[in-house]
Parts: C-alpha cells; structure tokens; sequence
C-alpha cells in the first residue's frame, strides 16, 4: 500500500515534460522523431503528425512547391489523406547537422508508396529538409521542405 502511495506522490512531483523523457543528443532525438512522423504518415494519422507541428500562421511544410501553414496543417495533410487508400513512408538514409542543445537540421532522402482510394499506386523518391526544435512542450519539426529526388 505504502509503494502505491509512494509512486502516486512521485509520478504527481516530477513534471511531466516531454523533454524528461527523451534520451540522446539533439541529433539521434530528431532522428527519433522523424521515425516516428514516418510511421504516422503510414498510418495515415493526421493527429499523431500534430505532435511534432507548431500551431502558427507562419510556414511549417513546404511540399513539392505547396507552403502549409501550421495552423491549416491538419485541414491540409487531412485532406490529402482522405484521398489515400494507403502510405507508405520508408526513410532511406538520412544527416543531422546539430546547430544547438535545442535545434536540430534533419535531411533525409525517403521512398513513399501511395494507393488512391481508386487503386492507383504512385511511388516516389523524396528528400525532407527539415528544422526540429525543442520547445516547452517537447520536439517540434518547425520547417520541413519536401521535393522529388533527382535521378
């Protein structure tokens, strides 16, 4: 009984900030989390994606020329992905350039698969630039650029 109260009164003390959870440097974290908006995506799961965007008017995705905004970001990746039967979202390889403790330069080059609801498959060699940076509330990919790969 006096356990249960004991890890009651610890998990209610120590803060609960994303931040305190995450092991590694800046570099494997944005790793980390860009793994983990990839498997979202493949899920097709808009609001696992929202996590790691910063609800603001300013540009936080530039995709293939389209900038979305943070605040449409869930309108416009939902949009997208109501026309999608299935992703698939594979990172390749991928560099991290540290410039700080809190902001992290991601590029990674990736495969995607996309099934329309119609049965079309599309594939695609992409490469993300991508600005994550640590906030209050945890990791935020603030910028990312996408465009196809070149040959």
């Amino acid at each position: 009984m006096r356990t249960g109260l004991l890890l009651a009164w610890l998990l209610l003390s120590v803060p609960a900030k994303a931040e305190l959870l995450e092991a590694g440097t800046p570099s494997e974290i944005a790793v980390q989390k860009a793994h983990e908006m990839a498997a979202a995506m493949s899920r097709l799961d808009v609001e696992a994606l929202l996590r790691f965007i910063p609800e603001t008017d300013a540009v936080v995705y530039v995709s293939k020329g389209f900038p979305i905004r943070g605040n449409d970001y869930r309108k416009e990746i939902g949009d997208s992905y109501a026309s999608l039967k299935s992703l698939q979202f594979k990172w390749k390889r991928w560099e991290t350039t540290p410039l700080s403790e809190t902001i992290v330069i991601f590029t990674g080059w990736a495969e995607t698969v996309e099934e329309s609801l119609a049965g079309e498959r599309t594939t695609e060699s992409v490469v993300f630039t991508t600005v994550w940076q640590r906030e209050p509330t945890g990791w935020k990919r603030v910028i990312a650029h996408k465009s196809l790969e070149s040959d």
